[in-house]
This record gives structure tokens, sequence and C-alpha cells, in this order.
């Protein structure tokens, strides 16, 4: 019962870290559309757009003053982000995410209404989106990794494109200690949002295990790309 409380709260700090956070690396809506789903490659794009902000010597600064925090997000950017190693693409559905979510909390207590539950399924449709699950996992790093995250990560928003199948969660290896966590989701009529953070390497796995937690009960299937298919622009 600990555990599932613990995790719970976790879930619901990645919700307001997403609901509050991402002040610094915001940008405005360019609704870029790309062409065959090229999403590996905008993938990238995002985490260079990171890269370039946590080396930069003046940016951070106007946002966090802590020493440890600012040497943190050079060592972030200080690794090489020109070659991939390897991509793990898991895709998914968001509803089932949600639904697996308010499964685990207070979603079935017996004390809620009918009403309420839809009330509160309502909210966890559109806030539990694959950008929580890397919060999640970020949370578990300490406050340096995450308040570094909440300056550093990227946010951008597309078109929809014709061929958009469910909401992607990218894991990019770029074999040094941080690799790059990059989330797609339907965000609106006709949109698409893309949000790029770093993660610890090393703990890649556990980002698709809560991935699977939540995911009402289902393994997520894994998709591994290495060598050529690191060319393709299309997932």
């Amino acid at each position: 019962m600990k555990n599932s409380f613990k995790t719970a709260l976790l879930l619901w700090a990645g919700l307001a870290v997403l609901y509050c956070g991402n002040v610094a690396a915001q940008e405005a809506p360019s609704f870029r559309h790309p062409e065959q789903n090229r999403w590996l490659e905008e993938a990238a794009d995002l985490t260079l757009r990171m890269r370039e902000l946590a080396v930069d010597d003046k940016a951070p600064r106007l946002f966090v003053s802590d020493s440890d925090i600012l040497d943190y997000m050079r060592q972030m950017g200080a690794g090489d982000y020109s070659t991939l190693q390897r991509v793990r693409v898991a895709e998914f559905s968001s509803d089932k995410l949600a639904e697996g979510f308010m499964m685990q909390t207070l979603y079935y207590d017996e004390q809620l209404t009918a009403e309420e539950r839809e009330d509160l399924r309502q909210k966890l449709k559109n806030r539990m989106t694959p950008g929580v699950l890397i919060s999640v996992l970020n949370g578990q790093e300490g406050m340096t990794h995450l308040a570094a995250n909440a300056v550093l990560s990227f946010d951008r928003t597309y078109m929809q494109p014709e061929d958009w199948r469910e909401d992607l969660l990218l894991v990019l290896d770029y074999g040094g200690d941080y690799a790059s966590a990059v989330a797609f989701w339907q965000s609106g009529e006709g949109t698409v949002t893309g949000r790029a953070a770093f993660i610890v390497a090393r703990r890649a796995d556990a980002l698709f295990e809560v991935l699977d937690r939540y995911y009402n009960g289902e393994p997520v299937p894994i998709r591994e790309l290495t060598g050529e298919d690191l060319k393709k622009p299309s997932l």
C-alpha cells in the first residue's frame, strides 16, 4: 500500500510539473507538419534544442541561480548528441493509459459516485499523456535532476498528419550518461504535441516499466531501432 501511495504521489507530481513547468524552453506553436510520419527526425531535433540550452552560458541563469542545478545542466548537455546509437519506440493509447492509472488510484473508491468517477476520468484523460511518464521517472532521480529538466525540457506543437496512429514514447540513446526521452501525443483538434526531456541513460528500461505498470495491466510492445533504421526519418 505504501509503495502504491508513493507511486501515485510521483504521478501527481509529474502532472504538476507538466502543468506548471517547462517555462524556459517553450517556443510558440510552430504547427509544423512532418511529412511521412517523420517523428524520429523531430525527436532528434527536440533533443538538440535541449542540448543547446543546457550548454548556454547565460540563458539558464534567467530561470535558476542554484550553482548545483546549473552545473548539472551543463553536465547533461556536455555529451555527444550528434550520432544516435539506438532508439526504442512504444506506441499506445492515451485512453488506456488514463484508465490504467485510474484503476490504481481513487477511481474505484466506493465512496465516489458515478458522476465523480466520470469527472475524474475526463480530467485525467486530458493530462495523462506520455510526457507524464517521463516526469514520473525523472522525479525518482532527485530534485536536482527534476529541477534541471523543468528548465531544459522542450515542447513543440505540430499539425496532426493524416497518418497519425497512436501516442508515441521514444528513448534516444547517444551512448552517453544521459539519453533523451521524447513523447508525442494528440493534444487538441488536429494537433500533436512533442515534449523532450533528458533521462539517466541507465534508467531507460525503468521508463518503459512505468508505462507497462499503468497501461491497464497490458505490456506495451517496444520496437528497437539500430543501424540503418536510424537513418530513416519515419517510424
